[in-house]
Parts: structure tokens; sequence; C-alpha cells
């Protein structure tokens, strides 16, 4: 398992105007461009260039593996701002 921070922002191209990324957080500074802090192996982006959707995996979820199961974030963008339209938490079972 090894840990990797996602950071970025959409700019619309004609505009000029820089947004966010999902699960960015509110406000200044720079936790507004940080998507997912606790991002582990099996995290990351899907996305497509011709879709509004962007799905988001972040978490830390171990298995009885050692396997990291991040949990799902379905994003829509809606031209200022993405809103999450899905969640589905990985439900891991506690240890034996």
């Amino acid at each position: 398992m090894w840990l990797r921070m996602f950071a970025g922002a959409v700019i619309d191209l004609e505009t000029g105007i820089v947004y966010p990324p999902p699960l960015g957080a509110d406000g200044e500074g720079w936790k507004r461009w940080n998507s997912c802090s606790s991002a582990y192996e099996g995290s990351g982006y899907e996305n497509s260039v011709n879709s509004r959707l962007i799905i988001v995996r972040c978490g830390l979820n171990i298995d009885s593996n050692g396997k990291n199961r991040p949990d799902a974030h379905y994003f829509l963008w809606e031209g200022t701002r993405f809103r999450e339209i899905r969640l589905i938490r990985d439900q891991v079972p506690p240890p034996q």
C-alpha cells in the first residue's frame, strides 16, 4: 500500500475561470485544490473528454487480504461546479 495525494483544478477554456476539483474543500488555500487527501492504492479519477461524469475513488478501506478498496464518488459537472450524484462506500468487513 502507498499514499498519494490528488490535487488539481478544472479550467473553462473559453472563459479562463478556474474551478476546484470534486471533493475539494470550500474557501481559500491549498485545501480547496486537494481532492483526496486519503488517496491510497486503488484511488484515482475516471473520466472521459466527452462526458460530464467523473468518478473519484478515494478512501482507506483495507480488506482481509491487505488490499485497499476505496469508496467511489460519482460527480456530474453542471457548468460551474460538480454535484455528487452517488456515493458507493466499500463495506470492508472488520478483521476476525
